[in-house]
């Protein structure tokens, strides 16, 4: 019961069935049922954003796993100590733990809690925006998976960041076209919050907004798991703000991230705080006013600053090129001829493969030049290209 309620972390029933459970587990003498027990009230409070009370239920965790001699009690444990140590930046120590974790589950031969261990994995990965931690064999990679529409979701969340948007598309679209027949389970949320990269990476104005629909009423939440936390997103207001820029809702999106920048500080999720503030910046920017240049800097800076401590290449990329285009007092700028070119292309409303004919060019380079573009520009779609395209035309 508890899997079908914590998709929906604002579900009233969420706390009954947290209450009930422990209860009898207390009494009954299984040992398995104190350590799910506790792994329930760790992933509710990482949904809270209460990481004083995660950090005390491990530590319980701990006790009973030594307690009982349950390796699967073992594994949850380095498990939620690699995402804790993600939520908050030290990727280091998340790697250590998640590495414990691996070496867990080999001893168990338990293949499944290994692939869970190339999921963290590619989760950081995407956090960072760092394409070197993209498997060269994607196809190797995701060979123990099960072809379900959340490892579908990560897998084209790995070739969107590798540079592969055409591929990354059609799984994207693969999982979309099913989001409604999926069971709403932990699985569902875990679908749902690797779509948004891929809704705002891929430009998918339409899919954002049917996303943010979806996850409107968690807004006072942090992505977490029903069962053992795999990764915390932060606060979802900040999910909810990158689709509502994507969507074409400037202003609906800031007042989101205001929101998310208040919870993601408070608790420490350095990440996403540097998240947030690249995502106000893009919000300020699709919102084109000629007096937000100052604060669209003021917001690149932080983000980058942030971003170049924890060593996130993606994000530092993104705002420093922001930071280089409104020092000058100009609006982004900066493309190459063919670049130029392809974003004209784009503000037209051609697909990469009619821009490919009509330039005489393989699909997969006009995919790269409209991807340095957006880099090299600060913004994170093509609708946002499209907007920078007829700013500049009207502004000449």
């Amino acid at each position: 019961r508890l899997l079908v309620v914590a998709a929906r972390p604002v579900a009233a029933e969420r706390a009954r069935v947290l209450e009930r459970a422990a209860v009898p587990a207390e009494h009954v003498g299984q040992p398995a049922a104190l350590v799910w027990s506790v792994l329930w009230r760790i992933d509710a409070a990482f949904e809270r954003g209460d990481l004083a009370v995660v950090d005390a239920r491990l530590a319980e965790l701990d006790a009973r796993s030594a307690a009982a001699g349950l390796p699967f009690a073992r594994w949850h444990l380095h498990r939620l100590r690699a995402a804790r140590c993600a939520l908050t930046g030290d990727f280091t120590a998340a790697g250590r733990h998640a590495e414990d974790a691996r070496a867990v589950a080999v001893r168990m031969g338990e293949p499944e809690m290994v692939v869970l261990h190339h999921a963290f994995g590619a989760l950081v990965a995407v956090l960072r925006g760092d394409p070197t931690g993209v498997p060269h064999d994607l196809d190797d990679a995701f060979a123990g998976a099960p072809p379900v529409p959340v490892v579908q979701a990560q897998r084209a969340a790995l070739e969107l960041l590798a540079g592969r948007r055409e591929r990354a598309r059609a799984r994207y679209l693969q999982v979309m076209a099913v989001l409604d027949e999926m069971p709403v389970n932990g699985r569902w949320l875990g679908t749902v919050l690797q779509l948004v990269d891929l809704a705002e990476g891929l430009d998918d104005a339409p899919g954002a907004a049917r996303l943010h629909a979806v996850l409107a009423d968690a807004e006072d939440f942090c992505g977490a798991g029903p069962s053992g936390t795999v990764f915390c997103t932060g606060s979802n207001a900040l999910l909810l703000g990158r689709l509502a820029t994507t969507a074409g809702r400037p202003e609906q999106a800031l007042a989101h991230l205001r929101r998310a920048l208040e919870v993601n500080a408070r608790i420490g999720a350095r990440p996403y705080v540097a998240l947030t503030h690249l995502a106000t910046a893009r919000a300020l920017l699709r919102r084109g006013r000629a007096d937000d240049g100052p604060r669209i800097a003021a917001e690149a800076r932080l983000a980058a600053g942030t971003a170049r401590a924890l060593g996130m290449p993606g994000p530092l990329a993104a705002a420093e090129e922001v930071l280089r285009r409104v020092s000058t007092g100009s609006p982004p700028g900066g493309l190459t001829r063919r670049e130029e070119e392809v974003a004209q292309l784009v503000a037209h409303g051609l697909a990469n493969r009619e821009i490919a004919a009509r330039l005489v060019l393989s699909e997969r380079t006009v995919e790269s030049h409209v991807h340095h573009a957006l880099l090299k520009l600060g913004l994170g779609s093509r609708t946002q290209l499209t907007a920078w395209v007829l700013a500049r035309a009207g502004g000449r």
